[in-house]
């Protein structure tokens, strides 16, 4: 057995699978869309202490033979052959993707029965929701020995958000072991109510322990951030594909008419991350500074801004809104942007302000054809300096827990990737939930 470190490195990679694969938010909402699961009675510990013997009925241990902590270290082969493999759509094959990498069936290769991998994925992916994630999670096993055939029992111990009712995160355990077909046998809560310990029984053994605990260290809960990705289609394939292949949500914003679009629609839709179409639009020094083909420039008639709408839509289909590239002047023209906004509306669309200058008038014309939008906080990596992106990102995460919520945009370059790859999961360990975009869109 290796130490607690394999144990998380264990649940970060299934978690990893689980986002890299898009399914995280497919399985929560078929587990939320189940028949209402009641709660278990919740003991208190008065009543713990009280001479309780509920779990009579379970496999008791009789004796315990060696206690072992962490998990074994699994092979990275299967984790590798995940990215070059089609994404998991569907229940079924997640959970079958999953048992593969943890280990199939009702024991381990040591011939103890076990709780099923299929279990422990459920339960993970009904937490990713709530803004749990790897690093909120400590695993341990430890061999019991029964009366009847030693098994194993796997123990999370889980630091939950501390805005959220700790119940909120028991409904989403009791519902996964449900749909598991398992059973949660007992929930005993805290005389401080920070604290839930869950028992899930699996074939009449008391296989998972779940400890909730509710951790004043989330400083970002209940905060939310969507982060945007510009200029897709003018980079490298390969660093393009190492943004849509992060492991968090981003909204990848694909320059239209490019002969790369495809492609990297097709990619990041199966990536699980939401597409703008990087809409050009004319800046105050055009034409030496040219936004490519499609621009929309302030001269232009009614008629040619809604046809280099649909052109550009066109390009990109599965687009779910548009932001501007560039466009300092024709974000500031109000005519420019009534026709812009009313043929983005009228596509069922929506659109996001880069705020390439901070005179735009994007906010106070979408308000008058309650055209759903929102607004850029800034560009994180105006300067391409690590300590600079780091400071951003800083000021950004400030923000949204001011005001709830920040939308922020960076560009395909090596520094801003080495830094969300390296931040972005610290803040979500304090909380922060990171989003795609469209879930920050304002509707007037």
């Amino acid at each position: 057995m290796s130490n607690n470190r394999s144990g998380n490195s264990k649940i970060k990679k299934v978690v990893w699978i689980l986002s890299l694969l898009g399914i995280a938010g497919l399985i929560f909402f078929k587990l939320s869309s189940s028949p209402s699961v009641p709660l278990p009675k919740m003991a208190s510990e008065a009543e713990r202490n009280d001479g309780d013997d509920s779990l009579n009925h379970l496999s008791r241990p009789i004796t315990i033979d060696r206690v072992e902590e962490g998990t074994v270290q699994r092979d990275s082969q299967f984790l590798r052959s995940l990215k070059k493999g089609p994404a998991i759509k569907t229940l079924q094959r997640a959970v079958q993707e999953i048992e593969e990498f943890l280990g199939q069936g009702e024991f381990d290769e040591e011939g103890f029965a076990i709780i099923p991998p299929s279990v422990q994925a459920r339960v993970i992916a009904a937490l990713i929701p709530l803004g749990v994630n790897e690093k909120n999670i400590k695993i341990t096993e430890r061999l019991r020995v029964s009366a009847e055939q030693p098994y194993k029992v796997t123990r999370y111990e889980v630091s939950v958000n501390n805005a959220q009712p700790i119940q909120t995160f028991v409904l989403a355990v009791t519902q996964a072991v449900t749909a598991s077909k398992a059973e949660v046998v007992r929930s005993e809560i805290s005389n401080d109510e920070k604290k839930v310990d869950v028992v899930v029984s699996y074939q009449q053994s008391p296989l998972l322990e779940i400890s909730l605990i509710q951790d004043s260290r989330f400083k970002y809960a209940g905060v939310k951030m969507a982060v945007i990705i510009d200029d897709f289609g003018l980079h490298s394939e390969e660093l393009s594909k190492r943004f849509l292949n992060l492991p968090f949500p981003i909204t990848a914003a694909i320059i239209p008419g490019k002969s790369e679009v495809k492609f990297l629609a097709d990619y990041a839709i199966q990536q699980g991350k939401d597409i703008l179409i990087h809409l050009p639009m004319e800046p105050k020094n055009y034409p030496f500074q040219d936004p490519g083909p499609g621009v929309i420039l302030v001269h232009h008639s009614k008629k040619e801004i809604e046809t280099n709408l649909q052109r550009a839509l066109k390009s990109i289909p599965k687009a779910v809104g548009f932001n501007n590239h560039m466009g300092s002047r024709a974000t500031e023209d109000p005519e420019v942007m009534h026709h812009v906004l009313k043929t983005i509306k009228e596509l069922d669309k929506f659109f996001i302000d880069s705020q390439t200058t901070p005179h735009s008038v994007v906010l106070a014309v979408a308000k008058t054809l309650n055209c759903p939008t929102n607004v850029s906080a800034g560009f994180i990596d105006d300067v391409d300096e690590v300590r600079q992106i780091e400071a951003k990102l800083v000021q950004y995460a400030a923000m949204a827990k001011k005001n709830g919520s920040v939308i922020f945009i960076g560009h395909i370059r090596k520094r801003t990737l080495e830094t969300l790859t390296r931040m972005i999961p610290q803040l979500q360990a304090e909380g922060m939930q990171i989003v795609s975009v469209s879930s920050l869109v304002k509707y007037f």
